[in-house]
């Protein structure tokens, strides 16, 4: 294993290597045969890049959806 020492506050919006995603292959997380290996492999801070990126995401998809029963709602009380 390396000698990987992480940032001494790791996870927040401070920390640049939450914003810089430089170097980085994809990698299928969502196998759980590899999630391991990839959590051994890459450091900290990017496996909670890609969980943020993704929280964001799933954010997003959801205010979208609100936004649309919304609009539905709106259209059948007309």
């Amino acid at each position: 294993m390396s000698g990987f020492r992480p940032h001494p506050l790791p996870f927040t919006s401070k920390d640049p290597r939450m914003n810089d995603a430089t170097g980085e292959g994809e990698a299928a997380i969502r196998d759980p045969c590899l999630f391991p290996c990839y959590v051994a492999s890459e450091p900290a801070y990017a496996l909670a890049r890609k969980i943020k990126e993704k929280k964001h995401k799933r954010d997003d998809a959801q205010a979208a959806e609100k936004k649309l029963e919304e609009e539905k709602s709106t259209k059948a009380q007309e």
